[in-house]
């Protein structure tokens, strides 16, 4: 009866050894394809940072064309767009700009995140309130 035993204790191992076998199996698998998935998520996000790169260029050389402009922009009635043409001002800053609107005169502008001395500088020719 001992032996019996025994040999069923060696058949349930047995089992669950060659269940932890195809668990580790298939793990593996999915590790494998996990991988595969990371490197083209890696390429796209690569292909993405190109084109993004290319478009905020075009983006510079078109804000720089309209910066060139004689007009004025009007920072408390301005569009996102239309703060973007002005120099070194980018989307973020200029939704900063039209949250912290509105300003009483162009230098109030320096209170803004991210608008220091030498932006303001760059900037004082082209703005108006």
């Amino acid at each position: 009866m001992g032996s019996f035993i025994l040999f069923i204790a060696v058949l349930v191992i047995i089992y669950q050894l060659s269940n932890i076998s195809r668990n580790t199996a298939d793990a593996l698998d999915k590790q494998v394809a996990l991988q595969y998935e990371i490197v083209a998520v890696e390429k796209r996000m690569d292909e993405l940072a190109e084109l993004l790169s290319a478009r905020q260029s075009e983006g510079e050389l078109e804000s720089a064309a309209m910066a060139d402009a004689d007009e004025l922009v009007n920072i408390n009635h301005a569009t996102l767009k239309q703060l973007t043409t002005l120099p070194k001002i980018g989307r973020a800053t200029a939704q900063k700009i039209a949250e912290a609107r509105p300003f009483s005169k162009p230098e109030d502008l320096k209170l803004v995140q991210g608008i220091n001395e030498d932006i303001f500088a760059d900037l004082a020719e082209k703005i108006t309130v």
